[in-house]
């Protein structure tokens, strides 16, 4: 037996391929079928249902026309295609001929070898993509290895890696193909963050059994199996699986040769034999392209004019709307600049807001040039609009360098509308982080003059409030070589230094995580004095990177000492979050406790307001969503208060949404009087929001600025009735992606998804009764689409994957502030639906045939108050029976 492996490894060696003989001709019966699904159900173990899908017969005629030392060239004839597709009966593999545009076709290619590699794929030049890919499928099954080794190749697939494994028969190969990757250029796009993108798993073999005396191959099956999933929602994917099968019938020694000094010669000769026009091909699939998934049409203004009822502000934060959207962008994505103008007229006024989301989520330079012609940058009527189209933009993650450098310009020029000036710097910090995470070195230029543009601006600001926007700006770049002008007004201290701690909070924990003793030195005060926010933030910073034992024990050990009761509360409740979800830590910190002789009542049993704790919104074995509610408690009134919206599952972390209150100056108001021990600095009455989308700071909104300004607003009833703070439609899942199958089919997996956000608030003040009611309204509908298509030249393939969900947040306060000052704050969640559907879809090119199968599935999600804090429980029984 081993002599017989010996002598057949000699032989491999010394020809290769080559087994197939010059002038040989070897006829072959070629069967390839693909069957297309969805992916089972995560909550109930619901089976996919019945594929769809296709199935090609036909004959192959292979010869070896030309060879040199190690070079061969073999002719691939395709004839007598046969074509099959689904009938949708129980059975798996029930297919019904149907009539093919290739039944009288001749695929004729000629695949060049050098050492069994292919090195070339030449042919016809008019052969369309489709019939094109059908014959790469054909040509990458002679591209095969006769002995165990692994090797890089390039097929099909694309760039992979091809494990060979001979087994103990000899002639019997077996080929695993792994880490496919493609070599075309811009054959797809994604976000930055993986976690809305695509979970794909792939299985690629191919079995070879060897005539009996040579390396000419006898038979052979390839199986391939594909599995994608929408990272976060795994419910949402779909499944193919495709099988090659290929019997050797008859072998004959009469082809025709030709001769040559090298392949090009022989090709020449070969063209003129065929009379035809060969050209050298990637042996990779091409793509094939629809010019529409969703919307249905390319026309930009028919698609506005069907869809505008969905696209009224009243609409906002509904899950139609988040649907209609993803239509919307796809139009956009394809629509010219004139086109795009065409629909930004005074009769879509009322919709206008929403059209500027699309067209910013579209990211093309296009509907950036139409809606830069449109709005003016330096006219105070035009300003809504613009921050509109600048907050979305700022949370796209494939923007172009044109349209970051085209911001830049209007940046430098100068913007005179103080409000659109900043918006226009926060969003153009936000792009440019989001171009650096594509290619640093190509794009190396403008990020390295956007960064001296805020560097500079933040140098030469005359007043703090253009400190703080170019500061949030240096939290939206993200860039590390801005970290030493950050950290100089951090140890500066004063109250900007609180919003410099932000901004690098802003940053991926890896870039800051070497600032551990910084950070410790602003939390202890070990230089100067800083205010409790800074202190506050300074300490989540260390706890993102991680507490060393010895600053944990010095934390623990200051509990229940006198002082700083609301900046311990708050410490210790953070601590005690973290201890919640994670085992490690809490063992952790008993340690620290016990140690330090603090496990008692005096120490632990803390005293004030403040508060942190997280809450769970849904969790399965994709992903975790929830929210962290930090409260800062000061003289007894509201700080501040930031509420975070993440979601999460094992490869990554994004944060949603950060919602963040703030208020100063309040103190004297209430009569109350800042704590022992707490820095403070004489400030005028002020309260606002800043809010942060995926990331990206927008421009902050103040409430209002002085006594006279916040009595105008209560002697007048502001915001006495429901008022929008914030409206938006944003693009989430942006993802395409070129699927090559080894049977020769350029599937291409499409994934877009929206959250449509309405935030509204509502406020009522009795100086009467002393006491103010509060509501805040968080809506925000999702739309997640995924469509898989696989296009032959008769058979269109769909699979189509939709979830929808319209979820609600309520957060209400009642303050009482008659006697002692008592504050209650509820926050509830009301119930709701998420859909989701399915379609199957198969139908041939001359549209005689069609089958369509659907599953759907209404899960309804019950309505929940969140568990805040004992303390608050209990302030909110006590008011409720007071009333």
């Amino acid at each position: 037996m081993w002599v017989s492996g010996i002598l057949f490894s000699v032989f491999v060696f010394s020809g290769g391929t080559r087994s197939y003989e010059l002038g040989g001709v070897y006829k072959y019966a070629y069967d390839a079928s693909v069957l297309v699904n969805g992916v089972e159900s995560l909550q109930d173990s619901l089976q996919p249902g019945k594929p769809v899908g296709f199935r090609v017969e036909s004959e192959l005629k292979v010869s070896n026309v030309w060879e040199l030392g190690r070079e061969v060239l073999l002719e691939i004839l395709v004839t007598n295609f046969q074509v099959f597709t689904s009938t949708g009966k129980d059975q798996l593999y029930n297919f019904i001929k149907i009539r093919s545009n290739l039944e009288k076709a001749k695929l004729r290619t000629f695949l060049h070898l050098n050492d069994g590699i292919a090195v070339g794929a030449y042919m016809d030049k008019s052969l369309q993509p489709v019939s094109a890919n059908v014959a790469r499928g054909v040509m990458s099954l002679f591209q095969y290895a006769a002995f165990s080794e692994k090797r890089e190749e390039v097929d099909v697939s694309g760039r992979c890696i091809a494990a060979y494994v001979r087994q103990n028969t000899g002639n019997h190969v077996t080929k695993q193909k792994s880490n496919c990757k493609t070599m075309r250029a811009n054959s797809g796009y994604e976000r930055s963050q993986k976690i809305f993108g695509i979970e794909k798993q792939q299985k690629s073999t191919v079995d070879y059994k060897f005539s009996g005396d040579g390396l000419v191959i006898d038979s052979l099956k390839a199986v391939e199996t594909q599995r994608m999933e929408v990272a976060i929602q795994r419910q949402v994917g779909a499944q193919i699986y495709s099988n090659q099968t290929l019997v050797l019938k008859e072998s004959l020694s009469e082809g025709k040769t030709v001769k040559g000094s090298d392949v090009s010669v022989a090709i020449a000769a070969l063209e003129s034999r065929h009379k035809m026009k060969l050209v050298n091909r990637e042996l990779e699939v091409e793509e094939v392209t629809r010019n529409s998934f969703l919307a249905g049409t390319t026309n930009l203004k028919k698609y506005v004019s069907s869809k505008k009822k969905y696209l009224t502000p009243k609409k906002v934060g509904q899950h139609e709307a988040a649907a209609v959207f993803l239509g919307l962008v796809e139009v956009i994505r394809s629509s010219s600049k004139e086109q795009i103008k065409s629909i930004l007229k005074d009769k879509n006024s009322e919709i206008l807001p929403q059209l500027l989301d699309g067209i910013a989520a579209a990211q093309t330079f296009e509907g950036h040039s139409a809606v830069m012609n449109f709005l003016d940058l330096n006219k105070e009527d035009d300003v809504h609009l613009i921050e509109r189209y600048l907050m979305v933009l700022s949370l796209a993650t494939n923007v172009p360098e044109t349209i970051v450098e085209d911001l830049f310009k209007r940046a430098k020029h100068g913007v005179k509308v103080v409000k659109a000036a900043k918006s226009l710097d926060l969003c153009l910090a936000a792009v440019a982080h989001a171009l650096s995470t594509k290619s640093k070195t190509e794009n190396a230029k403008v990020l390295k003059e956007i960064e001296s543009y805020i560097t500079s601006k933040l140098k030469n600001c005359k007043n703090d409030e253009c400190q703080v926007t170019q500061l949030r700006c240096l939290g939206n770049l993200k860039s590390d070589t801005t970290l030493p002008q950050l950290l100089d007004i951090v140890q500066q201290g004063g109250k900007l230094s609180a919003v410099a701690l932000q901004s690098i909070k802003a940053f991926p924990i890896e870039k800051y995580s070497h600032l551990k003793k910084i950070f410790e030195s602003v939390y202890l005060r070990l230089v100067k004095p800083y205010d409790s926010s800074a202190r506050g933030i300074a300490f989540d910073l260390l706890l993102n990177i991680g507490l060393n034992d010895d600053f944990l024990e010095l934390v623990i050990s200051q509990l229940g000492q006198k002082g700083e009761k609301e900046l311990k509360k708050y410490v210790w409740s953070r601590l005690s979050d973290k201890a919640e979800k994670c085992e490690k830590f809490r063992l952790k910190l008993i340690k620290a406790i016990v140690k330090n002789n603090k496990n008692n009542y005096n120490a632990l049993a803390l005293d004030g307001l403040s508060t942190s704790f997280t809450r769970i919104f849904h969790r399965d074995r994709s992903a975790e969503s929830g929210f962290i509610e930090s409260m800062e408690i000061g003289g007894g009134l509201l700080k501040r208060s930031v509420f975070d919206v993440y979601v999460k599952n094992n490869q990554s972390n994004f944060d949603l949404l950060s919602l963040n209150l703030f208020a100063a100056g309040l103190s004297s108001l209430a009569g109350t009087t800042p704590e022992e021990g707490e820095e403070t600095e004489e400030e005028d009455a002020t309260a606002g929001m800043e809010l942060a989308l995926g990331g990206a700071y927008l421009r902050p909104i103040v409430f209002f600025t002085g006594q006279t300004e916040l009595f105008g607003h209560v002697w007048s009833g502001t915001a006495s009735e429901r008022t929008t703070v914030l409206q938006a439609t944003s693009l989430l899942f942006d993802h395409r992606e070129l699927v090559p199958l080894q049977v020769g089919i350029a599937g291409l997996m499409v994934l877009y998804g929206s959250v449509s956000f309405d935030f509204a608030g509502q406020v009522q003040i009795s100086l009467w009764y002393k006491t103010c009611n509060s509501l805040v309204e968080n809506k925000a509908g999702m739309a997640i689409t995924g469509i898989l298509t696989l296009d032959t030249v008769d058979v269109l393939n769909d699979v189509r994957m939709d979830l929808s969900a319209q979820a609600q947040l309520d957060f209400t306060s009642d303050a009482n502030f008659s006697g002692d000052i008592k504050l209650c704050l509820k926050m509830t969640q009301p119930g709701f639906q998420l859909r989701h559907s399915l379609v199957k879809s198969t139908r041939t090119t001359d549209e005689k045939h069609r089958l369509s199968i659907k599953w759907s599935k209404v899960s309804p999600v019950p309505g929940r108050s969140f568990v805040l804090n004992q303390k608050n429980s209990e302030v909110c029984s006590e008011m409720s029976s007071d009333s």
